[in-house]
């Protein structure tokens, strides 16, 4: 994982900040997620670590926050494993601080339940106390007749926080054992789009539904027929800019 800034107005360089824990196929970390805390000064860093299928604990099988303060090293504060979860696998979290003082942890994995990605929230005092055994699901696929809702990124605007999500839409091909393999994005079962949620407290998060998803006579024509995922939004005047994954 590469940090970058500017050092003039033509180059972009960039600092290692992490590496996988390991260096054979399969080893990864990603799934970036950054706060800036103006009550400590501290920068937190959410990233997700992945281990080759089969090295336990293997695929997204741990998250971690690190905290940097006055643009110093990241230490790691805190860490989660899938297990704590009772989950296949971990994907991307988000961290936010409220206007109330407490931290709020926004975590994606999948439900044990019905093995689809859902999204939950772990509130605490400060972030070392976090504890995954209080966590509260806030979006479960079926309950928004998705296959899968998973990602968070959150902004605020306006003292409204939103809440960007990847959500997985059915289609034709959606058959009775689409979440055998726990990942139903990667079984071309279905669509990858893009769901919002807002919130006044980042407590209680009302769905707005799917903002962006690809074109119906995109499929297999695009090369974002098959996902279209917002990762990142922008304020330019008074318009939003939204950045965007896409695959085919």
């Amino acid at each position: 994982m590469v940090v970058s800034k500017f050092e003039s107005q033509t180059f972009l360089t960039g600092e290692l900040i992490r590496e996988p824990v390991g260096f054979e196929q399969g080893y990864w970390v990603g799934a970036p997620g950054v706060f800036f805390d103006t009550e400590d000064g501290a920068t937190y860093l959410t990233h997700r670590i992945r281990r080759p299928r089969g090295v336990e604990p293997d695929r997204g099988g741990e998250s971690r926050i690190a905290k940097s303060v006055d643009g110093g090293p990241f230490e790691d504060v805190w860490t989660v494993g899938k297990s704590a979860y009772d989950s296949t696998s971990i994907e991307r979290s988000a961290i936010r601080r409220g206007h109330d003082g407490g931290w709020r942890y926004f975590t994606s994995y999948v439900d044990p339940t019905d093995g689809r990605w859902c999204t939950a929230i772990i509130q605490s005092d400060t972030v070392e106390t976090l504890d995954p055994a209080a966590r509260k699901v806030l979006f479960r696929a079926g309950d928004l007749n998705l296959e899968g809702v998973k990602d968070p990124v959150i902004f605020e605007h306006s003292g409204i926080y939103h809440m960007i999500l990847s959500v997985a839409e059915t289609t034709a091909q959606t058959s009775d054992d689409a979440h055998a393999t726990n990942d139903i994005y990667n079984t071309g079962q279905c669509v990858s789009a893009t769901g919002l949620a807002t919130s006044t407290d980042l407590d209680h998060w009302q769905w707005q539904g799917v903002i962006f998803r690809p074109e119906p006579d995109a499929i297999d024509k695009r090369w974002d027929g098959y996902c279209r995922r917002i990762n990142s939004v922008i304020l330019a005047g008074d318009q939003f800019i939204g950045f965007y994954d896409g695959s085919k």
